[in-house]
């Protein structure tokens, strides 16, 4: 992400829009949410985790009259490569719930490692976040249903593309 910074406007996070209120309606951002998620499934059916998906973890590129998410892989890994389960102590837990809430429930309660589940609760985290951030109202249900506590139960990137498109 160091050499995508912000050049002529051109670029800045989904992070700082939301707070720089570049964006504000729902249609442009319903696009980025797709597009990302699409994104997400492509990295997916390539094989590999993105493993910290967060808004300042995803940038977006405008070209032309539209944004194009670039997506950091500073943490990725193969999928087959995903790392099991960590045991963190309580109060560790509550630090992780509290500073990191786009890492899935079952990483930090040490149930189970990362997953594409786990991405796919990111994914809504970043989705949910701009919902509340940007004032559009309440995030869509299969959003909701992404952050499910229970990674089973989510539904899969192309539900999601599915239902927001």
């Amino acid at each position: 992400m160091q050499f995508h910074r912000e050049k002529e406007g051109n670029s800045l996070s989904i992070s700082s829009a939301l707070s720089k209120k570049t964006i504000t309606d729902q249609a442009t951002w319903t696009r980025i949410i797709v597009k990302t998620a699409k994104a997400l499934a492509h990295v997916h059916n390539m094989g590999f985790l993105h493993n910290d998906l967060k808004s300042n973890n995803v940038v977006l590129d405008k070209k032309g009259g539209s944004y194009e998410p670039v997506i950091d892989f500073g943490k990725c890994v193969p999928i087959r490569g995903a790392r099991g389960p960590k045991v963190f102590l309580d109060e560790r837990k509550k630090c992780y719930t509290r500073d990191f809430p786009h890492i899935a429930l079952e990483i930090v309660q040490g149930i189970q490692g990362e997953s594409v589940a786990s991405d796919i609760f990111g994914f809504a985290e970043i989705a949910e976040t701009i919902f509340k951030k940007s004032e559009l109202g309440r995030p869509p249900h299969v959003v909701l249903h992404a952050l499910n506590a229970h990674p089973s139960q989510r539904p899969v990137l192309d539900e999601i593309v599915k239902s927001l498109s």
